[in-house]
């Protein structure tokens, strides 16, 4: 019992993560449709936007990672189950928590590589070289929040694939959709 209530808050820290990242991917989805629309109005009226297209492209990378541990925690992640389907429960079971675990070691070397990439571009102060001169090391930072969060999310399905998903969530009734 001790050990399911600390898994409780660990799982709810790593929600209150993911739920953090898709609201700062909302907000950059939204300033992004903003400034796509700004773009298109300032072209019409010949006005200088020439800092939407670098500021929109910086903001899907971000979007892009930030959304990532949202889709796994929806289990809306791309998979094959060709093979899982047709095994018992058990198996299906040790081997989804198998390849989950070979998902966590590798991106967990991703997330290292990519933070050293951060840290570089950091330590060099490098400059994109579009018209805004940004500091690359902006967006190299949610590409590295993207894979730490969901590293986090693909632990946090491990614990949902041996225990019941009402064992994490104190606050739903088991059989209440």
């Amino acid at each position: 019992e001790f050990e399911v209530e600390i898994m409780r808050k660990v799982i709810k820290i790593i929600d209150f993560m993911i739920s953090l990242s898709g609201i700062l991917a909302s907000l950059f989805i939204f300033f992004t449709c903003f400034f796509v629309t700004w773009g298109i109005i300032a072209r019409y009226f010949h006005l200088s936007a020439h800092w939407v297209e670098p500021a929109t492209i910086y903001m899907f990378i971000a979007i892009s990672f930030l959304t990532i541990s949202s889709t796994m925690r929806a289990n809306e992640h791309v998979r094959v189950d060709i093979l899982t389907s047709k095994l018992p429960k058990q198996a299906a079971k040790i081997l989804d928590t198998c390849l989950m675990l070979f998902c966590v070691v590798f991106f967990t070397f991703v997330t290292v590589v990519t933070y050293k990439m951060f840290l570089n571009s950091w330590v060099l102060k490098t400059k994109d070289l579009s018209i805004l001169q940004v500091p690359i090391w902006i967006p190299q930072l949610f590409v590295v929040i993207g894979w730490c969060v969901f590293i986090l999310s693909l632990l946090r399905y491990i614990w949902s694939i041996w225990f019941d998903e009402a064992t994490i969530n104190e606050d739903q009734v088991v059989g209440e959709e």
